[in-house]
């Protein structure tokens, strides 16, 4: 995917700091998930690596209001929350059987 050597260290470290992925040493080392594909969400996933992960009623990103007052608040609040279930309720073994065929395999 053309990420640096030291952003995929990075993010890996902060996996395994949330005990989604374990790492292992030496010439046959490398890392595997801490717990079974089905029971890893990406909810999961996204807060190990970005933070919380946080409602929003802006599409700008830009603290003018807390989006009660714009035409478009409700509409974005919503779907935040949207999105977030989303990601609660899907699993990495659901992603990985979704990409099946897709990545050259």
């Amino acid at each position: 995917f053309g990420f640096s050597e030291a952003h995929l260290a990075k993010v890996l470290n902060q996996l395994a700091r949330e005990g989604l992925v374990k790492g292992s040493r030496g010439p046959k080392g490398g890392y595997r998930l801490g717990r079974a594909a089905d029971e890893i969400t990406l909810k999961e996933v996204y807060r190990a690596i970005e933070g919380p992960f946080e409602l929003s009623r802006c599409m700008f990103g830009i603290p003018i209001c807390d989006g009660s007052g714009c035409v478009l608040g409700d509409f974005f609040g919503e779907m935040s929350g949207k999105v977030e279930a989303m990601m609660a309720s899907t699993t990495v073994s659901q992603i990985c059987l979704s990409m099946k065929g897709k990545l050259g395999e």
